[in-house]
């Protein structure tokens, strides 16, 4: 296979993938919308940060490098978030929903 069929391959594998984080990214907007319903249980709390940070990783590897970065401040709040009471998490959750927005435009980058 030569250098340019790898390119062309690797550039094929990045948009499939785009197309699967939005997908996911989708995924994680209704986890942030039930763990609000739900009063910011801990059990929600932590389904939200394993997936924010399974698309860190993933979407890191595929040089969505500003998603990336959105979604690692994502699930260090959310850490911090885990110790809170659930006062402080509900004045907290505006800035979580921000990185959902950050990491979406990451996207159009």
């Amino acid at each position: 296979m030569s250098l340019r069929e790898v390119d062309h391959e690797l550039e094929r594998l990045r948009e499939r993938y785009r197309e699967k984080f939005q997908r996911e990214l989708e995924l994680l907007a209704e986890q942030l919308r039930d763990a609000e319903r739900a009063g910011y249980g801990r059990p929600q709390l932590e389904a939200v940060q394993g997936l924010a940070h399974r698309l860190m990783g993933t979407s890191g590897s595929y040089g969505l490098e500003s998603s990336s970065a959105a979604l690692a401040r994502m699930e260090e709040r959310l850490e911090h978030l885990l110790a809170a009471t659930e006062a402080d998490v509900g004045a907290a959750w505006p800035e979580i929903e921000s990185e959902l927005v950050a990491a979406r435009a990451g996207l159009e980058r």
